[in-house]
């Protein structure tokens, strides 16, 4: 089973939807916050409702990030892409596609059009981050 099955199979245990968004809000309150100095221009998630910020990085080839949102649900959200996304390297992270959880547990149709366009945002975000790092090590992207 893979990680993602298994945080499906978690998620669905959860019986009512608003179980599941206090879920992923607890989650927000245990996301490392990201530095005020790197809540800058660079690190802004571009798409989101509230101002989010990311700051990746890969050390020994594994992914990870730092992250903020000025909004609670949107902390749960930035949380639960780390879970997906951290400690794996540049090119299994380009394999992962986070909209297949959500499309599978009925979260995307749960979010407002705003939101599920600020996860398309934050997605996008962490795929460039991946595909930023395969380029400095001179890796082909294998979107291309």
């Amino acid at each position: 089973m893979t990680f993602i099955e298994q945080l499906i199979e978690d998620f669905e245990l959860l019986d009512t939807w608003e179980n599941r968004f206090n879920y992923i809000m607890e989650l927000g309150e245990k996301l490392p916050s990201i530095p005020e100095e790197d809540k800058t221009e660079a690190n802004l998630v571009r798409g989101c409702t509230s101002k989010s910020w990311v700051k990746g990085k890969f050390t020994d080839g594994t992914f990870d990030f730092v992250a903020d949102s000025e909004a609670v649900i949107g902390r749960g959200m930035l949380s639960l892409a780390r879970s997906i996304y951290a400690g794996k390297t540049a090119r299994e992270v380009l394999g992962i596609d986070m909209l297949d959880f959500a499309n599978r547990t009925g979260l995307m149709e749960h979010l407002t059009p705003t939101r599920q366009k600020g996860l398309h945002a934050l997605i996008t975000r962490i795929r460039d981050l991946a595909t930023q790092q395969l380029a400095a090590e001179g890796q082909p992207n294998p979107r291309d």
